[in-house]
């Protein structure tokens, strides 16, 4: 925890002693709602090349900064990685080999990626994936990365030897899953945490 520049607990005005015999450290714990926290959590790279007829996409994912799994807290928050290739002309690339986001991300399902979450089964009405994790529940799938570990994944599209690409890569955390935000009606954004953008140049 960082030291602060003050030397008091409580506004002097408000009643508050200085105490300078020793620094004051910021407690403040803000979790997912301070987008810079999240935006240093982890470091993302992320490599493109041709294969003779095919791109080849790989993204690796390191919990180096936070010391504990990613994301926490509430088993509704998810990390989504979304992968997009285009070609020259800005036409989508075909998936042939790698992850596909799965059906819960919403928005994104169907999209090359990977989720990030731990995903639980509501015992009672069978809900998947559910948030009343105060109910009998049992894990379907834990997929967080765990302080420290890297996650690698690697996608392959479609692409004619010696032709140009254009890759996407968005690394996104979204607090609720998607049903459950849009049944809430809540509308907090999705934040993005890591991003990055490779052109891929003709083959000789």
């Amino acid at each position: 925890m960082p030291a602060l520049g003050v030397d008091f607990s409580v506004f002097p005005e408000k009643g508050g002693l200085q105490r300078d015999y020793v620094p004051f450290h910021d407690h403040r714990m803000p979790g997912a709602s301070d987008e810079q926290l999240l935006q240093n959590s982890v470091t993302m790279e992320s490599l493109a090349g041709h294969q003779g007829d095919k791109l080849s996409v790989e993204v690796r994912v390191t919990n180096d900064q936070t010391g504990h799994h990613i994301p926490t807290d509430a088993p509704i928050r998810q990390m989504i990685l979304v992968i997009n290739a285009f070609d020259a002309v800005g036409n989508r690339l075909e998936l042939v080999e790698g992850p596909a986001l799965p059906a819960w991300t919403g928005d994104y399902a169907g999209n090359p990626g990977k989720a990030f979450a731990k995903v639980l089964r509501d015992e009672w009405t069978g809900e998947i994936p559910t948030a009343a994790y105060w109910r009998p529940v049992t894990i379907v799938e834990d997929t967080r990365l765990p302080a420290l570990a890297t996650d690698v994944t690697q996608y392959t599209f479609n692409l004619p030897e010696a032709k140009v690409a254009k890759v996407e890569v968005r690394l996104i955390f979204r607090r609720a899953f998607y049903e459950l935000a849009k049944l809430k009606g809540w509308d907090d954004p999705d934040i993005l945490m890591e991003e990055a953008t490779i052109h891929v140049e003709q083959s000789r």
